[in-house]
């Protein structure tokens, strides 16, 4: 079994063996969003609980939006407690770690960049399309595929990836990622890990000195970090803050 992999962008890539996409035939849990896509679309679309918040990677300031509900582990109650019929159709979905929805404006184009790990297969659900390839895409290992509206695209973010959409329009999507089924084990691990390198993204990208983008101090700050968001998850845990609890 492949190695779970952390810190993709510091290792200088990928060099695993996962596929760059998969079929809903492999993942068949997700084939619930495909079903039921009008209604989260319509809910979404209606909602005005979500707050945008602009990506790291945009090619220009506004250009990509993500409202998140769940980010390993990393709950935004607000956002949640505005889509009870989306959480309660990810419900019916094992080992959910991320959920988000995005946007990219017209014109816009999210930059090559990896994901948090290769222990995550990410499916995403289109809500508006204004176009196809190459026009309106997603590129995973140089490998282009078109989004469709009601349709999914499950790939894995440990592959270089970017967005591109040269439309007159926004392109909306429903990300989620969930565990590999062989990782599905240590999920608390991997959620701390992974929020554990998102810090430590977020300190250099705030505190931009050679010193934070150093080994030396990854290798300080990487071990407190991680126990602090493994004993953050022990604490809502103990508070039941899951889903279904926020959603009360």
């Amino acid at each position: 079994m492949e190695a779970p992999v952390f810190g993709i962008n510091d290792l200088g890539g990928y060099s695993g063996c996962f596929p760059r996409f998969h079929s809903t035939e492999d993942f068949p849990q997700f084939q619930t969003l495909e079903r039921r896509w009008t209604t989260i679309r319509d809910e979404l679309s209606s909602s005005d609980g979500f707050q945008q918040l602009n990506a790291p990677h945009s090619s220009e300031e506004g250009g990509w939006k993500g409202m998140y509900l769940n980010n390993f582990g990393w709950l935004n109650r607000s956002n949640i407690q505005a889509a009870p019929q989306l959480v309660s159709i990810l419900s019916e979905i094992e080992d959910v770690v991320f959920v988000a929805v995005s946007i990219l404006e017209p014109g816009a184009k999210l930059e090559p960049h990896w994901g948090d790990s290769n222990t995550t297969v990410r499916c995403v659900l289109g809500l508006k399309v204004p176009g196809e390839a190459p026009n309106c895409c997603l590129i995973v290992g140089g490998e282009m595929r078109s989004w469709r509206e009601g349709g999914l695209l499950l790939f894995s973010e440990c592959y270089l990836h970017s967005a591109v959409n040269l439309t007159t329009e926004r392109r909306v999507v429903l990300t989620v990622d969930i565990v590999r089924p062989e990782f599905a084990s240590i999920k608390p691990t991997i959620c701390a890990n992974v929020l554990g390198w998102q810090t430590i993204c977020a300190i250099r990208s705030r505190l931009r000195h050679p010193f934070f983008s150093s080994h030396t101090f990854t290798r300080l700050i990487r071990t407190p970090i991680v126990l602090f968001w493994r004993i953050h998850a022990l604490i809502q845990q103990s508070r039941a803050a899951d889903w279904d609890s926020v959603m009360k």
